[in-house]
């Protein structure tokens, strides 16, 4: 399992990849067909199936984005086209979920979350992620370009340069270093201590455990993970109360103010049949009261920390 927590060669790289509308570089072809799919409940089975052996991250599982599309996107009325490529068998090699933005009357295809995905992937099977080089994702850019029709440009930002070691092809393409890192940490059941000893200094350490005893003082502190829907609710209450102070203060807009993202978060939160939730929230308490709150996206085993928030008037 990992967390964010100590830098990574995974690291995020912004990517704008201009659609190839002429001509892709010959390039040997590793699927068999591709397809665009606007309606994301019509891929279920072939997302999970596909989902249960990818590589990916935590934004992309099937289980984050229909939530996501059918309450944040339908609310903005955004325009979905998920890409599929199969083998020769009809099986899925890979996913491609993306939005059709406009900006000053160009036309592009981007990875679905905008600003709530920290990472922008597509979904991959293994080996075949492995076996794209450059030509080949251009290629695969190429023929999602001309199957979606009309397309100026493909923004890809936010791309991790690899995952579970294996390079993200898109990565591969014309971008930069992102100004922010991604940040990684291998968990060890039972071992806190040690997971802090190996992420930070042991300066930071101390300054970490003196923080820490402090909060005894301000009276009962715990840490709590909501699981029911009281428990759900009472926890986005307090997210998108303290989110919406922070940027009062700061004079900006608070893009969790729209009420299509509370319901994302209450939709994320809640399991899906035998399958856990995909967002997990949690609260920090001092004398039963939230103070601060934590959104993290899960996938596999793995935890991805989406949003914290903080009561501006707690100490």
């Amino acid at each position: 399992m990992s967390a964010l927590v100590e830098p990574s060669p995974s690291a995020p790289t912004h990517r704008r990849t201009e659609a190839p509308v002429a001509r892709a570089p010959d390039a040997a072809k590793s699927w068999s067909s591709l397809s665009v799919v606007e309606d994301i409940a019509a891929l279920a089975e072939d997302w999970r199936a596909l989902e249960d052996r990818a590589l990916m991250t935590p934004y992309q599982a099937y289980g984050w984005v229909r939530p996501f599309a059918e309450t944040v996107g339908a609310a903005e009325r955004m325009a979905f086209r998920h890409a599929v490529l199969r083998d020769a068998g009809g099986a899925a090699l890979a996913i491609l979920p993306l939005v059709i933005t406009r900006r000053s009357g160009i036309r592009f295809a981007e990875f679905i979350g905008g600003k709530h995905a920290n990472y922008h992937m597509g979904i991959y099977d293994p080996a075949f992620a492995a076996s794209l080089d450059a030509a080949g994702a251009r290629l695969m850019l190429a023929e999602i370009g001309a199957a979606i029709g009309g397309l100026d440009a493909f923004i890809f930002v936010n791309q991790p340069t690899q995952w579970q070691g294996v390079p993200n092809p898109l990565a591969q393409l014309a971008g930069g270093p992102s100004p922010s890192g991604a940040y990684k940490l291998s968990l060890v059941p039972g071992d806190g201590e040690g997971s802090l000893r190996r992420s930070m200094s042991s300066h930071a350490h101390k300054k970490l455990k003196n923080k820490r005893n402090r909060f005894v003082t301000y009276g009962p502190s715990e840490i709590v993970r909501a699981r029911t829907p009281a428990e759900i609710a009472r926890v986005i209450d307090a997210f998108l109360r303290q989110k919406a102070a922070r940027f009062a203060m700061m004079g900006i807009a608070d893009p969790f103010a729209p009420p299509a993202v509370r319901r994302f978060l209450e939709r994320g939160a809640q399991a899906e049949g035998d399958r856990p939730p995909v967002l997990e929230l949690y609260s920090l308490d001092v004398a039963g009261q939230s103070v601060a709150t934590y959104v993290g996206a899960v996938q596999a085993g793995r935890f991805s920390g989406m949003a914290t928030s903080f009561a501006m008037d707690s100490e």
